[in-house]
C-alpha cells in the first residue's frame, strides 16, 4: 500500500492488480502486447476522482453523532465501558469519514489504505457498506466481494432481516459485473424472498430492477421488460422518486434496443425530468447516455455526440469509472461511423482500459467488437477478425444472445462486403443504470 501511493503521488506511474501468479502473466502479456503496438495509456492524466454516494457518506455522519450524543450519556451516567466503546466507534467513524474525503480528493491508496484497517477492526454496517462502494468503484471486487461476506455474516447468512437481503443484492450485483450471471440470479431471488417476507417494498423494486437488467443482459427482453415493469409499479405506489427514475430510464434504454425509439425518448426524458428535479448528476449522466445512444440509431450524430459528451462530463467529475467507459466506447461508435478513426480508436482503447482494470466483461466484450468494425474499415481484416472472436467469446460465456448475434456477422467480412456492411451498422452500444 505504501508502495501504491508513492506511485499514486508521482503521478507519472499507472499501476495495475494482480492476484496471482497466472492473473501476473496476463497483465504482463497483455500490457508487452500494447507497448508493441503502441497503445500504452498514456501517464498525463487527471488525477482519478472516487466520489461515494452521498447517501452512504450521510449515514456514516449520522451514525457519528448519535455515538457522540450517546457518549455524553454515558459520561454522565459514569459508565466507563460504555464510553470506551463509543469511542472506538467514533474512531472508525470518523476514519471511514476521512476515507471518503480522501477518495473524493483523488487519494484512492491513502483512502484504500485507511477501509483495510476500519474494515477488519469494524462490525458497524455503516461503514462496511461505504467501504463496498469504494472498493465496487474502483474495481477491487475481491475485496468487495470481502467485505459484503462479512455483512452477511454480521447479519445472518439465515435471517429475514433487511441487512441481509441487502448483502445478498449487493452481492448479486458483483457477481453480474463478473459475468456470473447464474450465480448473480441466485443471490437476487433470495434477496427478494427475505423482502418479501418483511413487506420490505424498496427492496422488492430493488430486486426486480436487478433481474430486469440482467434479463436484458442475458437478450430476454420480454422478461426484462416485465421486471422494470414490476419495479416501477411499487415505486410508483411509494412514491419513490429516485428508483422511478432509474426504472424509467432502464425502459428507455430497453425501448431503444428493440427499436421502440419515440416510446423510449419520451420515457427517458420522463427520467432526466425527475433525476434534474432532484439533483441526481449520476442519474442524468446515465439518461444522457441512453439519449445518445437513442439519437445515434435515428442518424442524428451531432445531436448524440452532444449528450454523450455532457454524459461524459459528470461521470468525468463524480470519478464514476463504468459510466466513463460507456461513454468513451460510444463516442468511440459514433467516430467510427462518421470515419474518424484515428479519434474513435484512441476513445474506443480509452473505454477498453477501464473495462479491463474494472473487470467488466460485457463492457470488454462491446469495445473489442466496436474496434473490430473500426480495423475492418480500415482493412486490417485479421485485427478485426482477432477482436470479433474475442467479443464473441465473452458474449457467449454471459449467455448474451444478442451480442453472439451481432459479433457472428461480422467474423470473416473479407469474405462478405455484405457482412461487414451489416456488422456497421450494428454498432453495439450498452450503458450504465
Amino acid at each position: 500500500m505504501d508502495f501504491r501511493k508513492q506511485l499514486e503521488e508521482t503521478r507519472q506511474v499507472l499501476y495495475h492488480y494482480f492476484d496471482d501468479d497466472k492473473s501476473f502473466i496476463v497483465e504482463v502479456d497483455r500490457h508487452l502486447r500494447a507497448y508493441a503496438k503502441g497503445e500504452l495509456p498514456k501517464t498525463d492524466r487527471e488525477q482519478d476522482l472516487v466520489l461515494l454516494p452521498a447517501s452512504a457518506v450521510e449515514e456514516v455522519e449520522r451514525a457519528k453523532s448519535i455515538a457522540t450524543k450517546q457518549s455524553e450519556e454515558a459520561k454522565k451516567a459514569r459508565n466507563a465501558e460504555r464510553v470506551a466503546q463509543l469511542q472506538i466507534e467514533k474512531m472508525q467513524l470518523q476514519a471511514a469519514e476521512d476515507a471518503a474525503n480522501l477518495s473524493k480528493e483523488g487519494k484512492i491508496e491513502f483512502a484504500r489504505q485507511k477501509f483495510s484497517v476500519i474494515v477488519t477492526e469494524s462490525t458497524n454496517l455503516r461503514i462496511l457498506y461505504l467501504a463496498f462502494e469504494f472498493y465496487d468503484r474502483t474495481g477491487d471486487w475481491d475485496s468487495a466481494f470481502s467485505v459484503m461476506e462479512k455483512c452477511l455474516v454480521l447479519s445472518g447468512k439465515d435471517e429475514i432481516s433487511t441487512g441481509t437481503a441487502m448483502a445478498l443484492g449487493n452481492l448479486g450485483n458483483l457477481y453480474s459485473s463478473r459475468g456470473d450471471l447464474d450465480r448473480a440470479k441466485e443471490m437476487y431471488l433470495k434477496s427478494f424472498v427475505i423482502n418479501e417476507a418483511l413487506g420490505h417494498k424498496e427492496g422488492m423494486a430493488s430486486v426486480f430492477g436487478n433481474l430486469g437488467d440482467l434479463y436484458r443482459t442475458q437478450g430476454e427482453l420480454e422478461c426484462a421488460e416485465k421486471m422494470h415493469l414490476k419495479s416501477l409499479a411499487i415505486n410508483e405506489a411509494l412514491g419513490h422518486k429516485e428508483g422511478m427514475a432509474s426504472n424509467y430510464n432502464n425502459l428507455g434504454s430497453l425501448y431503444s434496443s428493440q427499436g421502440k425509439l419515440e416510446r423510449a425518448e419520451e420515457i427517458n426524458l420522463r427520467s432526466l425530468a425527475i433525476n434534474e428535479a432532484l439533483g441526481r448528476k449520476e442519474g442524468m449522466a446515465s439518461v444522457y447516455g441512453n439519449l445518445g445512444i437513442l439519437y445515434s440509431l435515428r442518424g442524428e450524430l451531432e445531436r448524440a455526440e452532444k449528450m454523450y459528451l455532457k454524459s461524459l462530463i459528470i461521470n468525468e467529475a463524480l470519478g464514476h469509472k463504468e459510466g466513463m467507459a460507456s461513454n468513451y466506447n460510444n463516442l468511440g461508435s459514433l467516430y467510427s461511423s462518421q470515419g474518424k478513426l484515428e479519434r474513435a480508436e484512441e476513445f474506443n482503447l480509452k473505454s477498453l482500459a477501464i473495462n479491463e482494470a474494472l473487470g467488466r466483461k460485457e463492457g470488454m466484450a462491446s469495445v473489442y467488437g466496436n474496434l473490430g468494425i473500426l480495423y475492418s474499415i480500415r482493412g486490417e481484416l485479421e485485427r478485426a477478425e482477432e477482436l470479433y472472436q474475442k467479443s464473441l467469446a465473452i458474449e457467449e460465456e454471459l449467455g448474451r444472445k444478442e451480442g453472439m448475434a451481432t459479433w457472428e456477422n461480422c467474423i470473416m467480412p473479407k469474405e462478405n462486403l455484405n457482412a461487414l456492411r451489416r456488422c456497421t451498422r450494428s454498432l453495439c452500444h450498452y450503458t450504465v443504470k
